[in-house]
């Protein structure tokens, strides 16, 4: 190893150290993006629920086929 080898080394302390800031600043974004209110969270999923459901309603009558039997004597 020469001499400028040596001085560009990355220390294990150095590696725990940029890991420990990651990590810390992603758990600082992840605290930041939950929503304020568990009711925002509540309401998002009743609308996507209910889109859904009027979507697959709305399909399923696009396919249904009618039947008309009638009775003759």
């Amino acid at each position: 190893m020469s001499s400028m080898d040596k001085e560009n080394e990355v220390t294990k302390s150095q590696l725990t150290e940029a890991f420990r800031s990651l990590s810390g600043g992603a758990s600082r974004v992840s605290q930041a993006a939950l929503p304020s209110s568990p009711s925002i969270t509540a309401i998002a999923v009743a609308v996507g629920v209910g889109v859904i459901f009027v979507v697959g309603y709305l399909r399923g009558r696009r396919k249904s086929s009618v039947i008309e039997i009638k009775r003759l004597y």
